[in-house]
């Protein structure tokens, strides 16, 4: 998974990179577009992911109630020593 990233970064953002024709780093301004980006099928992936996770695992009530826990416990330990 690692690899397919990075080389989907290096591939797209030498496209990027040549499609802008960007002679000097100087030039560029604030609202050009990334140049330094993943393709959009990976992007897509990468969003679906991350929503993926933060629905079925960060906000999973177990995760969510064993966390909470945790909290108690350390501020417990904390204010009884």
């Amino acid at each position: 998974m690692i690899n397919t990233l990075v080389t989907d970064l290096i591939r797209q953002s030498k496209h990027n990179i040549a499609e802008s024709a960007v002679c000097r780093w100087k030039i560029m301004c604030v609202n050009s577009p990334a140049l330094i980006a993943y393709s959009d099928e990976i992007n897509l992936g990468q969003r679906a992911l991350k929503n993926f996770l933060r629905i079925n695992l960060y906000r999973h009530y177990r995760v969510l109630r064993m966390s909470a826990k945790a909290q108690r416990i350390i501020t417990t330990c904390l204010t009884s020593s």
